[in-house]
């Protein structure tokens, strides 16, 4: 979530600079979260059908198709490079849900809870740190290419970019493939899950209206955040 918050600083002038309104802007800010809603279903089904790494690789390679674009935009003189690149990355941004699977395959029932707030915790930490880390990236340098440079609008981008290429050599030397857990597994593991206690119905009603205030929560929020 870092990246998220590392191009909200400085979007709104990169958007501005190439000749987009505020409905543009808007747009580029909900490309992010309408692509990474709409893609966890995607890299979830695939995690369940393929080895879990392809559809991280798959993501992480979004990821820096997104950045290049939006390090590119100045560069095109185009303010869709911006979108598109933030459509892409926002796909990319599904491998969350992939996180979040792989840490209920290697994790036990008491030890999954804490696991998965640390998870969040992470993912919140990297929201924070984002926009104190674009002030270290205000600096420009002229990279030789006619109408390329490096500034305090293009640097997310590129800097994002290599930080992801980073994340792709990591993974492809240390994943470790979890184990999967068979139906049958599951119900000899699980046989009281097979019939819904009225106590499940009512946390699952429960948890759902939670959810409902927690999307109106970040909506406001969001809002506020992107100046509309």
């Amino acid at each position: 979530m870092v990246e998220y918050s590392l191009v909200m600083p400085s979007m709104s002038a990169y958007v501005a600079k190439l000749g987009g309104d505020d409905f543009f802007y808007g747009c580029c800010m909900a490309s992010f979260s309408f692509f990474r809603v709409c893609f966890m279903p995607v890299l979830g089904w695939w995690s369940d059908q393929r080895p879990m790494i392809e559809p991280f690789m798959f993501s992480l390679v979004l990821a820096l198709v997104g950045n290049i674009f939006y390090g590119c935009a100045e560069w095109a003189d185009s303010k869709y490079f911006i979108l598109v690149g933030r459509s892409f990355v926002g796909m990319a941004a599904a491998n969350t849900t992939l996180s979040m699977a792989y840490i209920t395959r290697i994790t036990t029932n008491n030890t999954r809870t804490k696991a998965l707030a640390t998870l969040n915790g992470i993912n919140l930490l990297g929201i924070v740190m984002g926009p104190a880390t674009n002030l270290a990236l205000t600096w420009s340098l002229d990279t030789g290419i006619e109408g390329l440079q490096l500034n305090k609008y293009t640097n997310p981008g590129f800097v994002m970019f290599f930080i992801v290429l980073i994340i792709v050599g990591i993974m492809a030397c240390t994943f470790k493939e979890p184990e999967r857990i068979s139906d049958e597994d599951e119900f000899l593991l699980n046989p009281e899950n097979t019939v819904e206690s009225w106590k499940t119905i009512y946390l699952r009603l429960f948890w759902g209206k939670c959810l409902w205030v927690h999307f109106a929560i970040s909506f406001v929020s969001n809002f506020i955040l992107a100046e509309l």
